[in-house]
């Protein structure tokens, strides 16, 4: 039997930890190694918490590695590569979930299609209380790297990346200089000499935490403008309207960013009008410090509630979902 190595990167992420692991440790498919990259750094309170939780398992599949200080995801990532010693390797997020059936078919998936080194499932999107939002389908095979340029949620989650071995050891390692969009950026290298498939069927639980990690406006400039230059190509291939779609979305949520990140001026309050209605609330409430206010996260929770109603969830995984919430342990 192949063996798979999962590679969870993790920081802060000890509140949710727990049940993702047991998510990945339950899963049907046993021949699988899972690579724990703590980088939280030695010694800090998110650290020794991570590593009391992962030693509470006593399951010799659990490799635990310590970065010494924090790096990023992306280094997170390539010390799992490096140690990974698997015939597939997928990356989890520490807060999204595995349904139990989930190695077993993207392995089977593989090996019945020997011309493909990556697969895909769906993605339920999920609060942290795992109410479903909505479901990203993943429907294409072959070469997907303008649907991922032009998507930043075409797989839904880096959680949803499994890829053959030798197909990660000639794409090379993550580049590190990125603080965002990781993923995207090493699956659109991937995609240089490989393809993907798909399995029309939901795999991963994505569970959207209340842990903010997201960079100042002045880094996340910085890495969208690299962004742009990697790929500077791959952007010119796109057709004319394909190219504005791409620098529409990104100047879109640049200004997002920075309207978030400076103070509120009359000139910028002009420009925070091409905003949604909604990204224009967020940004107005979250400047008037109402935004993480008790009755505006009740109100909020109330909205996603009403709309999990309309969210067609298949049987198992609502039964999943059911009893990870039910899950004391």
């Amino acid at each position: 039997m192949k063996k798979v190595s999962v590679i969870i990167p993790t920081y802060r992420g000890e509140k949710y930890l727990y049940r993702s692991l047991k998510t990945v440790l339950s899963q049907n498919y046993k021949n699988i190694e899972i690579i724990v990259v703590d980088d939280n750094g030695i010694n800090t309170i998110s650290q020794k918490k991570t590593q009391e939780i992962v030693s509470g398992f006593h399951d010799d599949r659990i490799i635990y590695i310590t970065h010494k200080k924090n790096s990023n995801g992306a280094a997170s990532r390539n010390t799992g590569i490096r140690a990974a010693k698997g015939d597939f390797v997928c990356f989890h997020d520490d807060d999204d979930l595995m349904l139990p059936n989930r190695i077993v078919k993207c392995v089977k998936a593989l090996d019945n299609k020997k011309q493909y080194d990556g697969v895909f499932m769906d993605v339920a999107i999920c609060n942290s209380k795992l109410t479903p939002n909505y479901i990203v389908k993943v429907r294409k095979a072959g070469n997907c790297w303008k649907d991922i340029l032009l998507n930043a949620m075409f797989i839904g989650s880096g959680s949803n990346i499994f890829l053959t071995k030798k197909s990660v050891d000639e794409t090379g390692l993550f580049d590190e200089k990125f603080i965002r969009h990781q993923d995207l950026e090493y699956m659109i290298r991937f995609y240089e000499k490989f393809t993907t498939t798909y399995i029309g069927e939901i795999g991963i639980i994505k569970s959207e935490n209340d842990i903010c990690n997201v960079p100042s406006y002045p880094k996340y400039k910085e890495n969208e403008e690299y962004y742009i230059t990697k790929f500077e190509n791959e952007i010119n291939a796109l057709s004319k309207n394909e190219r504005k779609i791409f620098y529409s979305k990104m100047q879109y949520f640049l200004l997002k960013t920075e309207l978030l990140y400076y103070k509120l001026t009359f000139s910028n309050i002009k420009r925070a009008l091409r905003l949604s209605p909604k990204d224009f609330l967020i940004v107005i409430m979250t400047k008037m410090r109402i935004a993480n206010t008790f009755i505006v996260k009740r109100a909020n929770e109330i909205i996603k509630s009403f709309r999990s109603l309309s969210v067609p969830l298949p049987v198992d995984a609502k039964l999943f979902i059911k009893e990870i919430k039910n899950d004391k342990d």
